[in-house]
């Protein structure tokens, strides 16, 4: 039983010893601290004498009987953050410290013993206190200021970083409205990205015409914006991606170059011939087109026109709209119509053509005037078939005439009965 007892004081004793040596520890550390720089500072470089260094401790029952003059200080980095635990000195204090306020112990300096060139990347910053006559540390701080970043490396940004429909040559149009969404995917592997602007420059005049400012999509690598082409003067473009880091390192160097906008559709011409057409006889349509900015699609229609040839002629009427459309490149199209009229075949001068084109022959002479018609008829032939023709008009013509000498005989009838109305009625008066 009093072994037992012994065993359990024993426990007992360790761990009491151990809780106050872990509180002492802590204590002791508590009161030293890293002032400068912050924690998650972030550095473009920690080159020679750039640097602002500052810890400060309590002179309390664990380093007591040493003068702020007998203190030693040793600035170390370690870049762990990349994958690895080198430590190096950025600092060293020699009996520099100085009693700021009661036992309160300021250890200031520069980055002086920077000689390399420190690869960009996440650090952690430490510090060693020693005593300057007898070497022994006196802290070695475990409540370091982490997260010490170091970047000079701008953000990474190439053109393949634009979305799909922004490439270079490309065309865009107000075909669509004239608005397409510019997104771009722009990183920073340290500090991150701050902002991200586009630069559009007339390729032309060299006049730098706008400067859009992206917008982050939440709190991804994702920057997105609109662009509307139609509020821009038809032409060559170049695009430049301004992205800057959270330390103002800037890449602009991806330009994604002749981006045409063109809000103008094709010229075109359209016309049919002969027109008027006379009914199922051919007429050709012809039709061309030109686009000064991007040229001509060709994959539409054929060569970039959709039109018809040769459009029907088999009813007959006084118009008929016949179109052609072009588009260019850049989606844009332009339809222009024409019309055409279609008339009846053989009217007019058609049939008066027959009688004397047929066989060359003059018609035969005319039937005898007591009207016989006893005479026997010949063979038919194409002789005969032509005076048959020339037979049937001259009778269409005398019918004509007497036709013509029926309506003068009326109306000379009906004028004769009205001029003696009028006598008669003059008669009655008198």
């Amino acid at each position: 039983m009093q072994k037992k007892s012994l065993i359990i004081i024993s426990f007992l004793l360790i761990l009491i010893f151990l809780a106050w040596f872990v509180i002492a520890e802590l204590g002791a550390n508590n009161q030293v601290k890293i002032i400068s720089p912050n924690s998650n500072t972030n550095f473009t470089n920690l080159s020679l004498g750039q640097t602002f260094l500052n810890v400060t401790f309590v002179n309390s029952s664990g380093i007591t009987g040493i003068s702020a003059a007998d203190f030693n200080v040793t600035y170390l980095m370690n870049n762990t953050g990349n994958g690895t635990s080198l430590w190096f000195a950025i600092a060293t204090l020699t009996r520099g410290c100085v009693r700021i306020s009661g036992n309160d112990i300021s250890c200031e300096a520069n980055s002086t013993n920077v000689t390399i060139v420190i690869p960009d990347g996440t650090y952690t910053l430490n510090a060693n206190i020693t005593n300057a006559t007898s070497s022994a540390i006196i802290a070695n701080l475990t409540n370091t200021s982490t997260s010490i970043k170091i970047d000079r490396t701008p953000p990474i940004s190439t053109t393949s970083n634009f979305s799909s429909n922004f490439y270079a040559g490309a065309n865009l149009s107000s075909s669509n409205g004239g608005v397409f969404t510019l997104n771009l995917s722009i990183s920073d592997a340290t500090v991150g990205v701050d902002t991200v602007l586009v630069n559009i420059t007339n390729r032309s005049s060299g006049v730098s015409n706008a400067t859009i400012t992206l917008t982050r999509e939440g709190s991804t690598n994702q920057f997105v914006t609109t662009i509307n082409t139609s509020h821009y003067m038809d032409g060559s473009y170049n695009l430049t991606i301004i992205a800057t880091d959270y330390l103002s390192n800037v890449n602009n160097s991806a330009v994604l170059e002749n981006v045409i906008f063109d809000s103008t559709a094709p010229s075109v011409s359209f016309s049919c011939s002969p027109n008027p057409v006379e009914q199922n006889d051919v007429i050709t349509c012809s039709c061309s087109a030109t686009d000064v900015i991007t040229g001509l699609n060709t994959s539409y229609g054929s060569s970039g026109l959709s039109f018809t040839a040769n459009p029907s002629t088999t009813q007959t009427g006084p118009s008929f709209s016949v179109s052609c459309t072009s588009q260019d490149l850049a989606g844009n199209t332009k339809t222009v119509t024409t019309t055409y009229s279609v008339t009846s075949g053989g009217s007019g001068s058609g049939g008066g053509s027959s009688g004397g084109g047929g066989t060359g022959l003059s018609p035969p002479p005319s039937s005898s005037s007591n009207g016989d018609q006893s005479e026997e008829k010949e063979p038919e032939t194409s002789v005969g078939s032509s005076q048959k023709d020339s037979d049937e008009n001259n009778l269409n013509t005398s019918s004509g005439k007497i036709k013509t000498t029926m309506w003068l005989i009326i109306s000379l009838i009906i004028a004769g009965i009205i001029i003696v109305a009028v006598v008669m009625k003059i008669k009655r008066k008198r």
